[in-house]
Parts: C-alpha cells; sequence; structure tokens
C-alpha cells in the first residue's frame, strides 16, 4: 500500500473573493433599494458606501494573493502526527523565488464564544529550497511535540488548529501565506 498524500490550499485563496462578493451584494442590495424608491437615496447610499469598500479591500487582498498565485502545501502524509517528524513541501509557480526565510509553526486555541485567538505553541524552522524548472519548492520538516493536543473542528467549546505560515515583502507589500494542517495523536 502506498503512502497516501495531502495537499493542502492556502487560506488566503478565498479571502479577496469573499470580500469582493459582499461587496457586489451589498452594492446590489443598494441599487435595488434606490431602483425601488427614489426617496430613499440615503438609504441606498447606507449599503452602497460600505459595499464600494469592501468591494476594493477584496480587489486589493485579491491582488495580494496572485502575487504567488496558488501555493499548495504537500504532506508526506494524510495528516500530521505528534511527536513524529513529517515532511512538507510547499511549491511556488515562480522562477529562483529565495524570499523565505523561514516557516513558522503554531497552535492555536479558539475559544468558541469569543473572536480571540490564543497562541499555545510556536516554533520556527529553518527551509531547504529547490529551483526546478518555472517553480520554486521549499522543504522542511513539521515536528509538533506530544504534549500538545490534537487538531478539532467543529462546534466544540475549545478548538485547536495547527498553522504553518511564512512572510516576506514584495513591492513595498507585505505578503503572508497560512495552511491549516490537521495532526492526531500516534
Amino acid at each position: 500500500m502506498g503512502v497516501s498524500k495531502r495537499v493542502i490550499l492556502s487560506q488566503e485563496r478565498i479571502l479577496g473573493k469573499l470580500l469582493k462578493g459582499m461587496g457586489c451584494a451589498f452594492g446590489i442590495m443598494a441599487i435595488i433599494l434606490f431602483a425601488s424608491d427614489f426617496r430613499q437615496i440615503g438609504l441606498s447610499l447606507f449599503f452602497l458606501t460600505p459595499a464600494i469598500g469592501i468591494y476594493f479591500i477584496g480587489a486589493y487582498q485579491d491582488k495580494k494573493y496572485k502575487m504567488l498565485g496558488r501555493t499548495p502545501l504537500e504532506l508526506d502524509a494524510s495528516y500530521c502526527k505528534k511527536n513524529q517528524v513529517t515532511k512538507a513541501k510547499i511549491i511556488i509557480n515562480r522562477n529562483n523565488f529565495n524570499k523565505v526565510q523561514e516557516i513558522k509553526l503554531s497552535c492555536t486555541r479558539h475559544y468558541g464564544d469569543s473572536q480571540a485567538n490564543s497562541i499555545i505553541w510556536e516554533n520556527t524552522v529553518e527551509p531547504t529550497i529547490y529551483f526546478e524548472s518555472n517553480s520554486t519548492l521549499i522543504e522542511f520538516d513539521i515536528n509538533i511535540p506530544q504534549r500538545l493536543p490534537e487538531s478539532s473542528n467543529g462546534f466544540f467549546k475549545r478548538q485547536y488548529s495547527y498553522e504553518v505560515s511564512f512572510k516576506f515583502t514584495e513591492s513595498m507589500e507585505f505578503v503572508e501565506r497560512t495552511w491549516k494542517i490537521p495532526v492526531k495523536a500516534i
């Protein structure tokens, strides 16, 4: 039986599209409100002003995402096991991209009723960078300590999630990529 690999897409891939979609939805509501009664122009401006702002914020986030494009994270296993090294690889479709100096691994705890995330563990890893034809491969090892909890999702009171991320600056813009990884006990 072969080794099962897992491909995870970055969290930033949907943010720009989501915000642009929300901007369009607010804009459509404003146009419908304005078309139904011309006397309610103040109310339609109430929807139109944030619609334009949200749309442009989404367009900016989408532009930042397109700087690197689709950047999948490949794990050598279907999930990371605690206290066991898992090989990981990020594929960037750019020639000689060497702006990533370190990869950050973190475990965050999210309480169901609040918006606050607390970081309970953080580690940095130095990646190995390879250049192949028209892409850059960033390889590194993920090792989660045994004492940490498994990743959880759903509607639990406490949710734990593990993230892999890197940051860099290009063209005077700060760009970050984040992937949520599944972690289980052995």
